[in-house]
């Protein structure tokens, strides 16, 4: 019963991503580039968020944001499998 209820919970936020991402593509982008690279561009607020962040529709946030975890949970299964090919002789 939990496995069903975690794959709808996983297919639903699966949805809302992508529903974002299309809504404000840019700020998508913007937060998968922090997140997977830590690289950010353009005129930014304390903390990297882009400029006008905190004044942005909560939607729009949640965009970027949705971006910046993507890019991050990304980053950080590059970094597991570098350290896992560097493991196998």
């Amino acid at each position: 019963m939990t496995g069903n209820r975690d794959s709808e919970r996983i297919e639903k936020a699966r949805r809302e991503r992508a529903r974002l991402k299309e809504l404000w593509p840019r700020e998508y982008a913007d937060g998968l580039r922090l997140g997977h690279t830590g690289q950010a561009e353009g005129k930014r607020e304390p903390g990297d968020y882009p400029h006008g962040f905190h004044s942005w529709p909560i939607e729009r946030r949640n965009a970027w944001f949705a971006g910046f975890n993507t890019g991050y949970t990304l980053a950080m299964i590059e970094e597991e499998e570098d350290r896992n090919a560097r493991k196998t002789p």
